[in-house]
């Protein structure tokens, strides 16, 4: 699943940045239907925009201080 496809976000429960990318763990729904899902995102201007996630991993655009936690959980 494409990380531009999780759903509505719920809850963000733990995220960090390094340069314009960063990653966010993030709840998606809510009751016995939610999960846990790890976002990447990407500087927009003065915001913040979803990544797909394996393209921003797989061509390691994701800087190594938050590749590990952005890119190799799930």
């Amino acid at each position: 699943m494409k990380s531009t496809t999780v759903g509505p976000v719920d809850e963000v429960v733990g995220f960090g940045c390094a340069g314009s990318w960063a990653y966010a763990n993030v709840t998606v729904g809510s009751g016995s239907g939610s999960y846990e899902a790890v976002i990447v995102l990407q500087a927009q201007g003065s915001g913040w925009s979803v990544a797909d996630r394996a393209n921003a991993c797989q061509n390691h655009l994701v800087p190594s201080a938050i590749y590990a936690q952005a890119c190799t959980t799930s």
